[in-house]
């Protein structure tokens, strides 16, 4: 598994007083898992690239997301994620 930071930034409040987002980019190559543990629901997991599976723990579906689509946490469970189809890009953010 090959990780890359991409632009993070941290929650921080601007001068505006709007909060900003964090964010990270992975790029998993083919059959590459990966386990998340989200910490509260609303965590967006977006495929950049590539096909990737998903499934969360307490949720009874599975999930496939293409290149462009994006997947939201309703959960706190373990988020398990793998490249199913070639190498993917994954962008993870709050």
């Amino acid at each position: 598994m090959t990780i890359t930071y991409g632009p993070v930034r941290a929650r921080i409040a601007d001068v505006r007083g709007q909060e900003q987002t964090s964010a990270v980019a992975i790029r998993l190559r083919r059959d590459a898992v990966m386990r998340l543990a989200p910490t509260r629901h609303g965590m967006k997991v977006h495929d950049e690239a590539g096909t990737l599976w998903l499934t969360q723990e307490g949720d009874p579906d599975d999930h496939v997301l293409e290149a462009g689509d994006t997947f939201e946490t309703k959960r706190t469970g373990a988020l398990v994620v793998q490249a199913i189809s070639g190498e993917a890009t994954v962008r993870i953010s709050e």
